[in-house]
């Protein structure tokens, strides 16, 4: 499916949130408290690319937030952890 993802702060980390058609309109959460271990998860699913694994190990959440697209299977995110909300 092609999904949306948006990359955001939280109190205790950073929070991962996916959205596409197959979803039914749902979306699809993940929290992570370590940043290089969400990068590295992103990157292996291949929701972000290499050269924007690089940039968000640097970006500032002071005025916004990164949204991304990819394709990717549901199955493959409820698998790693991406809760349906």
């Amino acid at each position: 499916m092609t999904t949306k993802m948006i990359v955001f702060p939280s109190d205790d980390g950073f929070n991962v949130l996916v959205w596409g058609k197959s979803t039914g309109g749902g979306m699809r959460v993940r929290s992570f408290d370590n940043r290089t271990i969400m990068i590295s998860l992103l990157e292996n699913l291949r929701l972000i690319t290499p050269q924007a694994a690089r940039e968000l190990e640097t970006f500032e959440f002071l005025d916004s937030c990164p949204l991304y697209s990819s394709d990717v299977e549901e199955a493959t995110l409820d698998a790693h952890g991406f809760r349906l909300v």
